[in-house]
């Protein structure tokens, strides 16, 4: 899963699109119209004016603006036409601006050898548990709709990372970080 910038515009990859008749040969030629669903919301065309463009082998480069990747956590996008081509689609995790820069700098450490934070005060290492834990590590009361995710290394009984809610399906629909002092 791809990490996209909060509020930040951006180019995606979607691909490969596919012949329906043999599901092998790209489809190179392509003017697809993208829709994008946030967070669990229905699918809608993407806000973009920005024009998709054929990459290679069916792959295709789509441009997101701020609106597009406004809203935090899930963003599906896809495209299809039944005629044509087999479904394609692809997922990202759009994160708050001040975590996914300190995810993407250069270094771990300031000029003067202090370890960089964000704003909240979450280290890098930190940063990087949290998101391990919500991908990797176990998750309980799925269906309750209180679901808590622990740290990887500490299965069952380690320290609860993130908490949420869930529907009645189990799908999170929000979700709290608890980062550790490690």
């Amino acid at each position: 899963m791809r990490l996209l910038r909060q509020s930040t515009a951006t180019t995606i990859k979607l691909g490969p699109a596919v012949d329906v008749g043999d599901g092998a040969t790209p489809e190179t030629g392509l003017s697809p119209t993208v829709y994008i669903s946030k967070g669990d919301a229905a699918l809608a065309a993407r806000n973009s004016a920005g024009s998709i463009t054929h990459d290679r082998d069916g792959y295709y480069q789509v441009p997101l603006d701020t609106t597009d990747t406004g809203a935090l956590g899930s963003l599906v996008a896809e495209f299809e036409d039944a005629a044509t081509h087999l479904p394609v689609n692809r997922e990202f995790m759009v994160m708050p601006q001040d975590l996914y820069d300190a995810l993407h700098s250069s270094s771990f450490y300031t000029a003067d050898g202090a370890e960089q934070v964000t704003p909240e005060g979450i280290t890098k290492a930190q940063a990087w548990r949290l998101i391990l834990a919500a991908l990797l590590g176990p998750a309980t009361g799925m269906d309750t709709g209180s679901p808590v995710i622990k740290a990887a290394d500490g299965g069952d009984a380690g320290p609860t990372l993130a908490a949420g809610t869930a529907d009645a399906y189990g799908n999170r629909s929000s979700i709290t970080l608890t980062p550790d002092a490690s």
